[in-house]
């Protein structure tokens, strides 16, 4: 039985099979890592794929099994942190109000 892959709108457009789903032929000791560089993602790249095996979030080491279903998404990271004031209100500045 195959592993089935699905892969984000975005990441999609730079891999090598161009698909949104497709099979892969598992083989024993195949991990996440090893679909994410035959899918011709760099090292780097790979940081930023993150990726979900039978609706659990995985790390790219985790060993797959024969039927698995895995899920390559977009990892966002960043945002608003803990001194923005959009996420701290105790950290928002007064400004003097007045006209010109």
């Amino acid at each position: 039985m195959p592993v089935h892959v699905r892969m984000f709108t975005t990441l999609v457009a730079l891999s090598k099979t161009k698909q949104p789903s497709f099979d892969v032929e598992w083989r024993e000791g195949m991990t996440v890592a090893d679909i994410v560089a035959a899918e011709g993602f760099s090292e780097q790249d790979a940081e930023a794929i993150a990726a979900i095996v039978n609706n659990e979030q995985s790390e790219s080491d985790r060993t797959l099994h024969d039927g698995d279903e895995v899920e390559f998404i977009v990892n966002l990271q960043g945002g608003a942190g803990v001194d923005s004031p959009v996420e701290n209100p105790a950290r928002r500045v007064d400004t003097p109000s007045g006209g010109p």
